[in-house]
């Protein structure tokens, strides 16, 4: 399965950051949609687990919350370290994202 890039979506549609429950979560007119869960270990951010809602499956929403999550941790400047599948992924198909993961 290939990853492609996600079609253009709502301008509503936003990554955030929600430290507070440890996840980066996908909102689109105001509703949430997936979340990417993380925790910090030996000072990188472990990506653990991603998920979209059943009903948003299928229309590049998984890739849309990756990217932007991704997008945010580099601008940061944070490491990471992929332990979701689906992150591991993305990034295998999206070099540009490879220096993000901690060697």
């Amino acid at each position: 399965m290939t990853i492609d890039n996600p079609p253009p979506f709502a301008a509503t549609d936003r990554v955030v950051d929600n430290p507070e429950r440890a996840r980066f979560e996908l909102i689109s007119d105001g509703q949430l949609v997936g979340f990417l869960t993380y925790r910090p270990s030996n000072g990188v951010l472990v990506l653990d687990h991603a998920e979209i809602d059943p009903s948003c499956r299928g229309a590049g929403r998984g890739a849309q919350l990756v990217r932007g999550s991704l997008d945010d941790l580099m601008r940061r400047g944070v490491m990471i370290r992929p332990t979701c599948p689906f992150v591991v992924q993305f990034i295998d198909e999206h070099p540009e994202y490879g220096g993000l993961v901690a060697r």
